[in-house]
Protein backbone atom coordinates (compact mmCIF):
# COMPACT_ATOMS: atom_id res chain seq x y z
CA UNK A 1 0.00 0.00 0.00
CA UNK A 2 1.18 3.97 -0.88
CA UNK A 3 2.09 5.12 2.09
CA UNK A 4 0.17 8.55 0.94
CA UNK A 5 -3.29 8.86 3.01
CA UNK A 6 -5.87 10.00 0.46
CA UNK A 7 -7.96 11.17 3.46
CA UNK A 8 -5.02 12.78 4.90
CA UNK A 9 -5.91 16.12 4.39
CA UNK A 10 -9.58 16.03 5.52
CA UNK A 11 -8.19 13.82 8.91
CA UNK A 12 -6.08 16.64 9.84
CA UNK A 13 -8.82 19.31 9.38
CA UNK A 14 -10.84 16.83 12.16
CA UNK A 15 -7.22 17.18 14.47
CA UNK A 16 -7.13 20.54 14.47
CA UNK A 17 -10.89 20.47 15.69
CA UNK A 18 -10.23 17.92 18.13
CA UNK A 19 -7.14 19.76 19.36
CA UNK A 20 -9.26 22.98 20.02
CA UNK A 21 -12.75 23.85 20.62
CA UNK A 22 -13.82 20.16 20.48
CA UNK A 23 -16.94 19.82 22.50
CA UNK A 24 -18.83 16.54 21.28
CA UNK A 25 -22.47 15.69 21.88
CA UNK A 26 -22.62 13.15 24.10
CA UNK A 27 -22.87 9.54 22.50
CA UNK A 28 -26.08 7.68 23.25
CA UNK A 29 -26.18 4.44 21.82
CA UNK A 30 -29.87 4.26 22.32
CA UNK A 31 -30.56 7.54 20.39
CA UNK A 32 -27.87 7.29 17.25
CA UNK A 33 -27.89 10.23 15.01
CA UNK A 34 -31.42 11.69 16.66
CA UNK A 35 -33.25 8.33 15.05
CA UNK A 36 -35.61 8.35 18.49
CA UNK A 37 -37.52 5.08 18.38
CA UNK A 38 -35.45 2.96 15.92
CA UNK A 39 -33.34 0.43 17.38
CA UNK A 40 -32.27 -2.04 14.91
CA UNK A 41 -29.43 -0.81 13.02
CA UNK A 42 -28.15 -2.64 9.88
CA UNK A 43 -24.50 -1.86 8.35
CA UNK A 44 -22.15 -3.28 5.90
CA UNK A 45 -18.79 -3.49 7.81
CA UNK A 46 -14.93 -5.27 7.78
CA UNK A 47 -14.63 -6.60 11.00
CA UNK A 48 -11.35 -6.45 13.10
CA UNK A 49 -10.34 -9.30 15.19
CA UNK A 50 -6.54 -9.21 13.72
CA UNK A 51 -4.43 -10.27 17.56
CA UNK A 52 -1.89 -8.27 16.60
CA UNK A 53 -4.11 -5.55 16.27
CA UNK A 54 -6.44 -6.27 19.04
CA UNK A 55 -3.44 -6.23 21.32
CA UNK A 56 -2.16 -2.99 20.15
CA UNK A 57 -5.59 -1.39 21.06
CA UNK A 58 -5.57 -3.02 24.84
CA UNK A 59 -2.55 -1.15 25.54
CA UNK A 60 -4.11 2.49 24.00
CA UNK A 61 -7.43 1.76 25.89
CA UNK A 62 -5.13 1.22 29.17
CA UNK A 63 -4.03 4.89 28.55
CA UNK A 64 -7.57 6.00 28.16
CA UNK A 65 -8.63 3.75 31.50
CA UNK A 66 -10.00 5.92 33.91
CA UNK A 67 -11.32 8.91 32.11
CA UNK A 68 -14.52 10.25 33.14
CA UNK A 69 -17.34 10.41 30.60
CA UNK A 70 -14.46 8.48 28.46
CA UNK A 71 -16.05 4.43 27.57
CA UNK A 72 -13.85 1.62 26.12
CA UNK A 73 -15.81 0.04 22.69
CA UNK A 74 -16.07 -3.76 23.18
CA UNK A 75 -13.64 -5.77 21.47
CA UNK A 76 -16.58 -7.07 19.85
CA UNK A 77 -17.89 -4.48 18.33
CA UNK A 78 -14.00 -3.02 16.04
CA UNK A 79 -15.25 -2.80 12.79
CA UNK A 80 -14.49 -0.48 10.04
CA UNK A 81 -18.20 0.46 8.23
CA UNK A 82 -17.94 0.55 4.63
CA UNK A 83 -21.88 1.63 4.37
CA UNK A 84 -24.78 2.75 6.99
CA UNK A 85 -28.21 0.58 5.34
CA UNK A 86 -30.46 1.96 7.71
CA UNK A 87 -32.64 0.37 10.06
CA UNK A 88 -34.66 -2.83 9.76
CA UNK A 89 -38.00 -2.04 10.69
CA UNK A 90 -41.82 -4.06 10.27
CA UNK A 91 -43.00 -1.34 8.32
CA UNK A 92 -41.23 1.68 6.35
CA UNK A 93 -42.19 4.92 7.57
CA UNK A 94 -38.97 6.85 6.92
CA UNK A 95 -36.03 6.59 4.14
CA UNK A 96 -34.12 5.22 6.04
CA UNK A 97 -36.18 1.93 6.90
CA UNK A 98 -35.85 -1.42 5.45
CA UNK A 99 -38.23 -4.13 5.83
CA UNK A 100 -37.52 -7.71 4.89
CA UNK A 101 -38.58 -8.05 1.61
CA UNK A 102 -36.03 -5.03 0.83
CA UNK A 103 -33.85 -6.64 3.08
CA UNK A 104 -33.55 -9.83 0.60
CA UNK A 105 -32.93 -7.40 -1.93
CA UNK A 106 -30.34 -5.65 -0.57
CA UNK A 107 -28.45 -9.13 -0.29
CA UNK A 108 -28.75 -9.58 -3.70
CA UNK A 109 -27.72 -6.68 -4.53
CA UNK A 110 -24.50 -6.11 -2.20
CA UNK A 111 -24.01 -9.54 -3.23
CA UNK A 112 -23.80 -9.00 -7.13
CA UNK A 113 -21.17 -5.96 -6.95
CA UNK A 114 -18.77 -7.16 -3.97
CA UNK A 115 -18.10 -10.25 -5.30
CA UNK A 116 -16.84 -8.72 -8.52
CA UNK A 117 -14.99 -5.94 -5.96
CA UNK A 118 -10.93 -7.04 -6.14
CA UNK A 119 -9.63 -7.61 -2.33
CA UNK A 120 -8.62 -4.94 -0.53
CA UNK A 121 -5.69 -3.87 2.50
CA UNK A 122 -6.54 -0.57 4.61
CA UNK A 123 -3.92 0.85 7.06
CA UNK A 124 -4.69 1.53 10.31
CA UNK A 125 -2.34 4.43 11.74
CA UNK A 126 -3.04 7.72 13.53
CA UNK A 127 -5.55 8.45 16.33
CA UNK A 128 -8.34 11.14 16.38
CA UNK A 129 -11.16 12.48 17.77
CA UNK A 130 -14.31 12.72 15.39
CA UNK A 131 -17.63 13.31 16.31
CA UNK A 132 -18.65 11.58 19.50
CA UNK A 133 -15.81 8.49 19.23
CA UNK A 134 -11.86 8.22 19.63
CA UNK A 135 -11.11 6.91 16.70
CA UNK A 136 -8.03 5.18 14.36
CA UNK A 137 -7.81 7.07 11.04
CA UNK A 138 -8.00 4.40 8.13
CA UNK A 139 -6.32 4.24 5.31
CA UNK A 140 -7.72 2.64 1.82
CA UNK A 141 -6.25 4.81 -0.54
CA UNK A 142 -9.96 5.22 -1.59
CA UNK A 143 -11.44 1.59 -1.94
CA UNK A 144 -14.67 2.31 0.50
CA UNK A 145 -15.41 5.49 -1.38
CA UNK A 146 -15.21 2.95 -4.88
CA UNK A 147 -17.02 0.06 -3.72
CA UNK A 148 -19.93 3.10 -2.12
CA UNK A 149 -20.16 4.60 -5.74
CA UNK A 150 -20.75 1.04 -6.95
CA UNK A 151 -23.65 0.68 -4.65
CA UNK A 152 -24.91 3.72 -5.88
CA UNK A 153 -24.73 3.02 -9.74
CA UNK A 154 -25.59 -1.16 -9.66
CA UNK A 155 -27.61 -1.79 -6.41
CA UNK A 156 -30.93 0.48 -6.69
CA UNK A 157 -32.47 -0.68 -3.37
CA UNK A 158 -29.64 -0.08 -1.36
CA UNK A 159 -29.94 3.66 0.34
CA UNK A 160 -27.85 6.74 -0.28
CA UNK A 161 -26.87 8.54 2.05
CA UNK A 162 -24.82 12.66 1.92
CA UNK A 163 -22.11 11.45 4.06
CA UNK A 164 -20.88 9.12 1.40
CA UNK A 165 -18.33 8.63 -1.41
CA UNK A 166 -15.74 11.59 -0.88
CA UNK A 167 -17.56 12.38 1.94
CA UNK A 168 -16.85 9.47 3.96
CA UNK A 169 -14.03 9.31 6.74
CA UNK A 170 -13.26 5.88 7.35
CA UNK A 171 -12.25 4.96 10.71
CA UNK A 172 -12.06 2.37 13.55
CA UNK A 173 -14.26 3.30 16.66
CA UNK A 174 -11.71 2.31 20.15
CA UNK A 175 -14.00 4.62 22.66
CA UNK A 176 -17.18 6.64 22.91
CA UNK A 177 -17.51 10.00 24.85
CA UNK A 178 -20.26 10.13 26.78
CA UNK A 179 -19.54 13.33 28.69
CA UNK A 180 -17.06 16.53 28.42
CA UNK A 181 -15.74 16.22 31.79
CA UNK A 182 -12.41 14.75 30.48
CA UNK A 183 -11.73 16.40 27.75
CA UNK A 184 -8.15 18.27 27.89
CA UNK A 185 -7.56 15.06 29.58
CA UNK A 186 -8.31 13.14 26.45
CA UNK A 187 -6.93 15.28 24.07
CA UNK A 188 -3.39 15.35 26.22
CA UNK A 189 -3.61 11.77 26.33
CA UNK A 190 -4.40 11.13 22.64
CA UNK A 191 -1.80 13.53 21.86
CA UNK A 192 0.72 11.14 23.26
CA UNK A 193 0.57 8.22 21.04
CA UNK A 194 -1.37 10.14 18.22
CA UNK A 195 0.80 8.10 15.49
CA UNK A 196 0.30 4.97 16.89
CA UNK A 197 -0.01 2.26 13.57
CA UNK A 198 -1.95 -0.67 14.89
CA UNK A 199 -1.57 -2.71 11.51
CA UNK A 200 -2.87 -4.09 7.90
CA UNK A 201 -5.55 -5.67 7.31
CA UNK A 202 -6.07 -7.60 4.04
CA UNK A 203 -9.64 -7.47 3.38
CA UNK A 204 -11.36 -10.39 1.76
CA UNK A 205 -15.18 -10.06 3.24
CA UNK A 206 -17.54 -7.73 3.83
CA UNK A 207 -20.31 -8.61 6.45
CA UNK A 208 -23.88 -7.47 7.29
CA UNK A 209 -24.05 -6.93 10.93
CA UNK A 210 -27.27 -5.81 13.10
CA UNK A 211 -26.34 -4.00 16.27
CA UNK A 212 -29.42 -3.54 18.56
CA UNK A 213 -29.20 -0.18 20.01
CA UNK A 214 -29.20 -0.18 23.47
CA UNK A 215 -26.61 0.71 27.16
CA UNK A 216 -24.24 0.48 27.30
CA UNK A 217 -22.80 -0.47 23.89
CA UNK A 218 -25.24 -1.59 20.56
CA UNK A 219 -24.56 -5.49 20.45
CA UNK A 220 -23.49 -6.81 16.88
CA UNK A 221 -24.39 -9.51 15.23
CA UNK A 222 -23.53 -10.98 12.00
CA UNK A 223 -26.49 -11.92 9.38
CA UNK A 224 -24.65 -12.33 6.29
CA UNK A 225 -20.86 -12.81 5.01
CA UNK A 226 -20.25 -11.24 1.11
CA UNK A 227 -16.83 -12.24 -0.26
CA UNK A 228 -14.46 -9.99 -2.20
CA UNK A 229 -13.32 -11.21 -5.92
CA UNK A 230 -9.36 -12.88 -4.85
Amino acid sequence: MKNSNVHADRFGQVWQHFQNGFRPLAYDPERVAGFDDRKTSLTLSIPISQTEIIHKIREISAKLQGLDGISLMPEEYYHVTVKWLGFFTDRKEKAYDIEADTLDLIIEQAESVIREVPSFKICLKRLNGLGSFVVCEVNDNGAIARLQGRFHQDATDIPIYPLEGEEWLPHLSLASIKSQKSISQLQHRIRQFRNVELGTVRVNEIHLSRAILQQPFPTCTTIHTFQLAN
